[in-house]
C-alpha cells in the first residue's frame, strides 16, 4: 500500500453540472444571488459599514478631532495586516485634512500591541488614538490611556476576551453583540469599513476605492476566509492592483514577478517581504513603502524589504533546525498531540512561521516559546478543528498576556509558570484532539478523467479566483497506470510522474515527494489528488498536475491494511475449539472489504472487530482460528471462498524460496515493502505472507531486519546451508495448513 498521508473525502458529484457549479454547490454557494455575488463581485455586494457596532460613534469622534484641530495617532501592528491597515487609514486621513501620524511598536523591544510607555509618549501630542489590527485585549493599557485623557478608538478583528477594554469605541465584527453579516474581516477590512463610513458621512465615497488593492494585500496575507465580503474586497482589490496608483506596491510587484495577480502571488511573494521588516527590523519600512509617492524612495525601500526577506529565510531555517532537534530529543511524537518547543534566544520574529512549518510536517498544533528576560514569549499555530486561542485562553491563569484567533495566537508567561502551563494545555488538548482531527483530510472537489484535463478546464476554473482560506484551489482526483516515476532536483526531493489511461497521459509533479519514486512501478495502478496548474518555462506554457497525495486503488489499500492488521493480531494461527459465549470476531478479508466499501471512510477509523455470539449448532458448521498465544480474536472459516484467504496467508516452500532469492539479488538492503510486493513473482502475495517469510528467514539466521514506516531495512547473514524445515515458524504454519485441510475434509 502506498503511504498516503491524508484521509480522502470526495464531495458529492451531481450529474449534468459543470465542474464550477459542482464546486460552488459543494461549498454551499447554491442560491442564484450567492452564485452571482461569488462569480461577479462588485461594490454593490459590500455591506453597509454602519451595521458595525460603534462605527457611527467612531466616525463622529474622528470628525470632531479634525474640527477641533486635534492630533490623531494611528497605533498599528507589525504584520502585513497591521501595516496595510495603518497605511490606508493614514493616507485617507492625511488626504482629507486630518492632523495625523502613525506609531508601530518595535517587535523586539516593545512586543505586541499597546504598551503604557508608548501611550505616554503619544499623549504628549495626541488626545485620540485609533488602533488598527490590535487593541481588543488591551484592557490595562487603555485604562491607563484614559487616565491621561486620551480617547482610544479600537478597530480590531481578533477574538474578544472575557472583558472588553474601556475604550471610547470598539469596532470589531467579533463583538458578541455585533450582528454585522461578515465577522471574519481582516484588520485591514475593518479599517476599510471605518474609512467607508467616514467617506459616506463626508460625501466623498469615490475617493476610497483606490485603497482596495492594499486592502486585498492585507486580507490575503492574514489568511482570513476569502468568502463573502472578503472575497468582494479581494476581487476588486486585485482588479485595482493591475493598475495601482500606489508606486510602492507597484515596485514590490515588479520586484517579484510579472505574472497575473493571484492570491498565491500575494500570499507567498508580496506578503512575506512586507512581513520581513516587522519580523527582523522595523515595520514602518512597509508603511513608508505603501504611502510614498516618490519612485526613487520606493525602489530603495522595496530592495530593502527584499534583503530583509532573505535574512528572514536564513533565520527561519536555523531556528527550524533547532526546533527539530528539540522535538527529536524531548518529545514523543507517538504520544504527544500538541507540540510545545521551548528555547532560548530564538528570534521572536520568525517563531510563528517555524510553528507553521512544524505543523506542515507533523500535523499537530504547535506552540513555540522563547525565554527572554525571565519571560517565555511565543506564537502558536493550529490545525483544522482545534481552536488554539480557546486552548490557550483556558490556561489564562498561568499567562501574563495572550490573544489571537482560532488558527493562530500569541502568548507570554513568567518562567516559573512554564511547567504548569505545559501540563494544563497538554491535558486540555488530550481530550479535545481526537484521532480524526489529527488526521489531515483532503476535501476532493471532483473526480476527472485525465483525458479531460486540458487548458479549457484550467481556464474554466479560473473564475474561482481569488483562491485562499475557505475557498481553496480545487482538488481533483485522477487515476491511471504509472508510465514513469523518478526523483528529480539537486536533492532528489521532487517526484516527476507520468500516468497513462487508455490513450491519454498526464504529467505530474510532487514537491517533497521524491522518495515515492522508490514505491512506484511501471504499470502500477494508482490514484492521485492534486491541483491543475500552469507551468511556464522558457516562454512555454504547459499544464501539469501538482500532486497533494497518492494512493493505491481502494481494493489494494483495503487488502494491505487488512493483512498488516491480521499479522499484528494472529501471527501464530492455530485451529481451535469454538469459543464459549460472546467473543470477538476478526472479519475475513471479503467481509472487511464489504464493510470498508459500505462505510466509505478512512480505514484507520474502521473497527475491524465484531462482537459475536453463536449458538452451538452454528458453531459446529464453522472452523475457528485464533493466535496461539494472544487473545486477540477469532477468524471464522466456513465456505470455499473463505478458505481461499489461506492462500494469501501461508507461503509454500517454493514461494519462500522466491522471496528469499529476491532479497538476495537486490542491489540495496533498504526496500519499500509496497515495492517488494509489486515485484516478487509470487501469486497471492500479501503483507501477512511476506512478514511470515521474514520471520522464518530471521529464525534461520538468513537475514536480520527491521521495519520502519513501511520500509524494510535488512542485512543478509553469512550462514551455513539450512532448510526451511529447520524453522519452527515454518513448521507451525505448515501444520496449521494441514489442520485446516483435515477440518475441511471432516466438514465435507
Amino acid at each position: 500500500m502506498l503511504p498516503s498521508k491524508y484521509q480522502w473525502s470526495l464531495k458529492a458529484q451531481q450529474k449534468g453540472n459543470t465542474i464550477v457549479n459542482q464546486i460552488l454547490n459543494n461549498r454551499g454557494i447554491d442560491k442564484p444571488n450567492d452564485i452571482d455575488k461569488f462569480l461577479n463581485p462588485s461594490k454593490k455586494h459590500l455591506y453597509d459599514p454602519y451595521l458595525l457596532i460603534d462605527i457611527e460613534k467612531s466616525v463622529n469622534r474622528i470628525l470632531t478631532a479634525r474640527n477641533n484641530q486635534e492630533h490623531i495617532t494611528i497605533y498599528g501592528d507589525y504584520d502585513v495586516d497591521g501595516v496595510t491597515s495603518t497605511s490606508i487609514l493614514y493616507m485617507f486621513l492625511s488626504e482629507n485634512d486630518f492632523d495625523v501620524d502613525y506609531y508601530i511598536p518595535n517587535r523586539h523591544t516593545e512586543g505586541y500591541g499597546l504598551n503604557n510607555e508608548a501611550i505616554l509618549k503619544i499623549s504628549d501630542q495626541s488626545k485620540l488614538i485609533i488602533t488598527v489590527d490590535t487593541g481588543i485585549a488591551a484592557v490595562d493599557e487603555i485604562t491607563y490611556a484614559n487616565t491621561l485623557n486620551v480617547d482610544v478608538i479600537v478597530t480590531d478583528h481578533h477574538e474578544c476576551q472575557d472583558k472588553l477594554p474601556p475604550a471610547f469605541s470598539i469596532v470589531n465584527p467579533k463583538r458578541p453583540e455585533c450582528t454585522y453579516p461578515c465577522e471574519v474581516l481582516a484588520g485591514v477590512g475593518v479599517v476599510f469599513k471605518l474609512i467607508h463610513a467616514l467617506a459616506i458621512k463626508e460625501g466623498i465615497e469615490e475617493q476610497i476605492w483606490k485603497y482596495l488593492d492594499i486592502v486585498a494585500l492585507g486580507t490575503v496575507a492574514d489568511i482570513v476566509p476569502l468568502t463573502d465580503e472578503n472575497r468582494v474586497l479581494t476581487y476588486l482589490g486585485f482588479v485595482q492592483m493591475e493598475q495601482t496608483e500606489h508606486v510602492g506596491l507597484n515596485a514590490l510587484l515588479n520586484l517579484v514577478s510579472n505574472k497575473e495577480i493571484t492570491a498565491g502571488l500575494i500570499g507567498y511573494q508580496i506578503g512575506p517581504r512586507i512581513n520581513a521588516a516587522g519580523r527582523l527590523s522595523d515595520a514602518k519600512i512597509g508603511v513608508r513603502l505603501l504611502i510614498s509617492k516618490d519612485t526613487d524612495e520606493v525602489h530603495d525601500l522595496a530592495k530593502q524589504l527584499d534583503e530583509e526577506n532573505t535574512k528572514r529565510k536564513q533565520t527561519q531555517r536555523q531556528i527550524g533546525e533547532e526546533v527539530e532537534k528539540y522535538i527529536a530529543k524531548n518529545i514523543n511524537l507517538d504520544e504527544t498531540k500538541l507540540i510545545i518547543a521551548v528555547g532560548d534566544g530564538w528570534h521572536h520574529g520568525v517563531v510563528g512561521i517555524v510553528a507553521s512549518r512544524i505543523i506542515s510536517k507533523y500535523y499537530k498544533p504547535t506552540i513555540i516559546l522563547r525565554l527572554e528576560d525571565g519571560m517565555y514569549v511565543g506564537s502558536a499555530r493550529s490545525i483544522e478543528g482545534f481552536n488554539i486561542f480557546e486552548a490557550i485562553h483556558a490556561q489564562k491563569q498561568y499567562l501574563t498576556r495572550h490573544g489571537g484567533h482560532e488558527m493562530a495566537a500569541g502568548l507570554s508567561l513568567e518562567e516559573s509558570q512554564l511547567q504548569n502551563f505545559i501540563e494544563a494545555i497538554q491535558k486540555y488538548s488530550k481530550d479535545k484532539l481526537t484521532q480524526e482531527i489529527l488526521t489531515p483530510s483532503l476535501d476532493i472537489d471532483a473526480r476527472v478523467n485525465i483525458a479531460n484535463i486540458n487548458i479549457n478546464l484550467y481556464n474554466e476554473l479560473q473564475v474561482l479566483e481569488p483562491l485562499g482560506a475557505n475557498n481553496p484551489t480545487p482538488l481533483i482526483q485522477v487515476s491511471g497506470m504509472v508510465q514513469s516515476a523518478k526523483a528529480i532536483g539537486a536533492d532528489k526531493a521532487t517526484l516527476k510522474l507520468v500516468i497513462q489511461k487508455n490513450y491519454s497521459i498526464l504529467s505530474c509533479i510532487g514537491f517533497g515527494m521524491g522518495h515515492l519514486a522508490n514505491y512506484l512501478s511501471e504499470g502500477e495502478p494508482i490514484s492521485l489528488v492534486g491541483e491543475i496548474s500552469k507551468n511556464e518555462w522558457n516562454g512555454n506554457e504547459n499544464l501539469q498536475f501538482q500532486i497533494c497525495d497518492i494512493r493505491s486503488p481502494f481494493d489494494i489499500e483495503v487488502s494491505s491494511y487488512y493483512y498488516k492488521f491480521l499479522f499484528d493480531n494472529i501471527p501464530n494461527p492455530i485451529v481451535c475449539e469454538p469459543p464459549q459465549g460472546e467473543f470477538r470476531q476478526i472479519l475475513l478479508e471479503r467481509e472487511f472489504f464489504e464493510l470498508a466499501k459500505s462505510q466509505k471512510k478512512d480505514l484507520k477509523f474502521m473497527q475491524t472487530f465484531h462482537k459475536m455470539c453463536y449458538n452451538n449448532h452454528d458453531k459446529c458448521q464453522k472452523i475457528f482460528v485464533k493466535d496461539e498465544a494472544k487473545e486477540s480474536g477469532y477468524l471464522i472459516f466456513e465456505t470455499e471462498e473463505d478458505f481461499f484467504q489461506l492462500q494469501k496467508m501461508i507461503a509454500t516452500y517454493n514461494e519462500c524460496k522466491k522471496i528469499y532469492k529476491f532479497l538476495l539479488n537486490c542491489n540495496e538492503n533498504t526496500q519499500n515493502i509496497h515495492y517488494i510486493l509489486q515485484h516478487i513473482c509470487v501469486e497471492n502475495l500479501t503483507e501477512y505472507k511476506f512478514l511470515q517469510c521474514l520471520k522464518i528467514f530471521k529464525e534461520l539466521s538468513l537475514i536480520d531486519y527491521e521495519i520502519t514506516n513501511e520500509t524494510l531495512i535488512y542485512k543478509l547473514q553469512t550462514s551455513t546451508k539450512t532448510s526451511l524445515e529447520n524453522s519452527n515458524q515454518y513448521q507451525h504454519l505448515q501444520q496449521f495448513q494441514a489442520n485446516i485441510n483435515l477440518r475441511i475434509k471432516e466438514k465435507n
